[in-house]
């Protein structure tokens, strides 16, 4: 089992993988959180959430739809290209 070590203060020291339970440790696990602080009272780790923003930026947003466009733009030469071809055989 994982346990999470914590320092006096109640700090984030490390995670510990054993079947005993180390002293000052929980099975609570942090993660999601930057600096975690265990309260042994409430027993609930505290600390800055780490927030990720899923949403692209404007930049990225039109990069992803310029790498579309690009796509949609080969698939249309392949397929151009294999009419031409058929064109060709059909006259020869």
């Amino acid at each position: 089992m994982w346990w999470f070590v914590y320092d006096v203060n109640g700090n984030y020291v490390k995670a510990v993988y054993s079947d005993t339970q180390p002293d000052s440790s929980t099975n609570i696990d942090p993660s999601g959180l930057i600096n975690p602080v265990f309260n042994q009272e409430t027993n609930t780790w505290s600390g800055n959430n780490v927030a990720i923003d899923d949403k692209p930026s404007e930049l990225e947003q039109i990069v992803m739809q310029q790498a579309m466009t690009i796509a949609q733009m080969k698939q249309m030469l392949m397929q151009q290209n294999k009419d031409i071809a058929k064109l060709k055989g059909a006259n020869v």
